[in-house]
């Protein structure tokens, strides 16, 4: 979701022209706090989600995965990522990885199909299309992914939308009695039985919408990194790691 969608869904150019203070006017934390909770109330968003930015001046506000930043005297809107120079860490992607993993747990995995061995190294949840060369490269090595320690947790993701094919296709998927099998036949371009059933198709093509990835497959990591693009089995397993371990040493 870029800037401008932001400010149609939430009406936000009308908070801001009504409540802006004066930029040389001095805020007092009192003040902030007030912001805080003008903002919170407009758009629906909990107290939590807005915070002192890294920059002084500025508020972060986390819309579900989306990350944006607003000048505290409520009149400017920033879109972009703070970068720490002296750490040379990315400040808003830190927040953007947060932010995936808040938005992937509160998913559940009921909504998922997954191909996971006991005790995983790693668990990674993909937005997968049933036809997308990619992705059916991908799941052609699922024994592979298995065997390396890495659990695999499908979100069904018809990349060209509603009323698609493959959007028609993924609902069958998911109405079949075994999951597993008639996604593996679907990447094996085989007929599946329509079926009709309540599905969570159209959630996690929003919920994949919301994070922004470009293209199929798309995986997530247990801690929310996001990893765009295939991988074989043993580089996917050595970026996994890296990123592990750059998690446990912060």
């Amino acid at each position: 979701m870029n800037i401008t969608r932001i400010l149609i869904a939430f009406g936000l150019t009308g908070l801001l022209a009504g409540g802006a203070l004066s930029a040389a006017e001095e805020q007092s934390e009192q003040q902030l706090q007030q912001k805080r909770e003008e903002i919170s109330e407009h758009w629906g968003l909990e107290i939590e989600n807005i915070k002192d930015a890294a920059i002084p001046g500025l508020f972060e506000v986390m819309i579900g995965t989306q990350i944006i930043y607003l000048s505290t005297d409520g009149r400017f809107l920033l879109e972009g990522d703070i970068v720490d120079i002296t750490t040379q860490e990315n400040l808003t992607e830190n927040r953007r990885v947060q932010a995936r993993k808040i938005a992937i747990d509160a998913f559940g995995e009921d909504k998922m199909i997954a191909f996971v061995d006991a005790d995983p190294v790693h668990t990674i949840t993909v937005f997968t299309d049933t036809d997308c060369s990619y992705c059916r490269k991908l799941h052609a090595e699922i024994a592979a992914i298995n065997e390396l320690g890495i659990g695999v947790r499908y979100l069904l993701y018809p990349r060209y939308g509603p009323g698609s094919e493959s959007w028609h296709i993924a609902n069958h998927v998911w109405c079949a009695d075994d999951r597993q099998q008639a996604l593996t036949l679907a990447k094996l371009n085989e007929t599946i039985e329509p079926r009709q059933c309540d599905t969570p198709v159209q959630e996690s093509y929003k919920l994949g919408q919301s994070i922004g990835f470009r293209g199929t497959p798309a995986f997530v990591t247990a801690d929310g990194d996001l990893i765009a693009g295939y991988l074989p089995p043993q580089a996917l397993l050595e970026r996994l790691n890296q990123l592990a371990a750059r998690h446990l040493s912060r």
